[in-house]
């Protein structure tokens, strides 16, 4: 069991699944297209223009913010910096109608959560006619989510069609939001943000650069994009390891309702890779929906949760034939160093969103075909994956009706 699998379960978990790849089997629209349909077909060719809009390469600005944070950016002109209470606005010109507005924050950010506060804020003005993630890509080992938003207002004029881009990052010392509310320039933005984000420097001490693994994983069910799962593993002094994960899913139910997922969690570990204590939280559309302490007795085998899901308090014990497995207990076992496993190799797993006040058992086995391809069963889940070096799997699919959801790693450093 891995950290890949984890993110998988919690996307089962979500409200619904998404109605265009995962219902019907055919490739989801992208944003670009939603824009297109969205512009009435009767519509002046110049309307249609204003929607293909894009800019070359611009000079890089250098900037640096109050919080310590600093970067460059494609601008026509110096960026402004305007300090608030707990981030650092940048207005980045284009030379266009509307700047490029990204507010940078000193902490770590939700970015299901950011995202669907802007939809949310966006609907009771507007009617929003596509709200989808466009993209997610690696920089630095942190992932940026691109998604679009279009929508539609009345105007002197009559209807007028409008497009937002929206780009977040999740870093534990810089983390980046911004927004451009203009037709047009889409890849202009994406090309943009994505620069800024790679460029970005300072703010308070990376916890992570003490981590001696680390990886960050893209989710996508058929063309979709549909979120991403980042996890480090450093080691205790007391021995054994510590492990963080976040992770953030983006579903979409129809063309302009989004649900969004972020979890959390930070497991710790013994020398044997089995979990000592856990802390897991889950947030649905910007809400708290769940989260868990959860510790070892001393017997080695009972556990005492406390917390709560779906509004419902949860304390107790359970009891575990010999502990609970960590995503590393598995892969050590099917390290490429390791002795070839005989058969299946079976533990007890904690899942907190398939069953938080108990253990799930998990079932892990070699393919015949290939060596380096497993599969596993995390209660009712079946997954199959491709395994690196390490035994961690890199890439693992998941059928869901007539299609499926993909899980592929995008970057990783270091060995756990």
């Amino acid at each position: 069991m891995t950290v890949l699998v984890a993110v998988l379960a919690a996307a089962l978990a979500a409200p619904a699944a998404p109605t265009d790849a995962a219902s019907t089997g055919a490739p989801a629209k992208a944003p670009a297209q939603a824009a297109a349909a969205a512009i009435p077909a009767e519509g002046p060719d110049a309307v249609r223009a204003l929607f293909q809009r894009e800019l070359p390469a611009l000079a890089k600005r250098r900037f640096e913010t109050p919080l310590g944070i600093s970067g460059q950016v494609e601008a026509a002109a110096a960026p402004s910096v305007q300090a608030t209470a707990n981030a650092s606005v940048l207005t980045i010109s284009l030379g266009t109608g509307q700047p490029i507005t990204c507010s940078l924050f000193p902490t770590r950010i939700g970015v299901g959560e950011t995202l669907w506060r802007i939809v949310e804020a966006a609907q009771k003005n507007v009617k929003v006619v596509a709200a989808l993630p466009a993209e997610v890509v690696a920089v630095n080992g942190s992932a940026l989510v691109l998604a679009e938003v279009v929508y539609q207002v009345e105007s002197e004029k009559g209807m007028l069609t409008g497009q937002m881009k929206l780009a977040a990052l999740a870093h534990p010392s810089h983390s980046l939001l911004c927004v451009h509310d203009e037709p047009g320039y889409a890849a202009t933005f994406t090309r943009t943000v994505k620069g800024l984000a790679a460029s970005l420097a300072g703010g308070p001490p990376d916890p992570r650069a003490e981590a001696v693994f680390a990886e960050l994983a893209v989710m996508r069910i058929g063309n979709l994009p549909v979120g991403y799962s980042e996890r480090t593993v450093g080691r205790r002094k007391e021995g054994g390891l510590h492990s963080e994960e976040y992770g953030t899913q983006l579903l979409p139910r129809g063309p302009a309702d989004l649900v969004t997922l972020d979890s959390a969690s930070v497991e710790e570990s013994d020398r044997g890779d089995l979990l000592a204590r856990g802390v897991y939280a889950h947030v649905t559309n910007a809400e708290i929906d769940g989260r868990m302490v959860l510790v070892r007795e001393a017997d080695g085998k009972t556990y005492r949760y406390d917390g709560e899901k779906d509004g419902k308090a949860l304390q107790g014990t359970f009891t575990t034939k010999a502990g609970l497995s960590t995503d590393l207990w598995f892969a050590r076992r099917f390290a490429a160093s390791a002795p070839a496993p005989k058969g299946d190799v079976r533990h007890e797993h904690y899942s907190f969103t398939g069953n938080p006040v108990a253990a799930t058992p998990v079932v892990q086995r070699r393919e015949a075909s290939a060596p380096r391809r497993a599969s596993l069963e995390l209660g009712p889940l079946q997954v199959t994956g491709e395994l690196d070096e390490h035994g961690i799997f890199e890439k693992a699919e998941m059928p869901i009706g007539p299609t499926k959801l993909v899980i592929e790693r995008v970057w990783s450093r270091g060995a756990p």
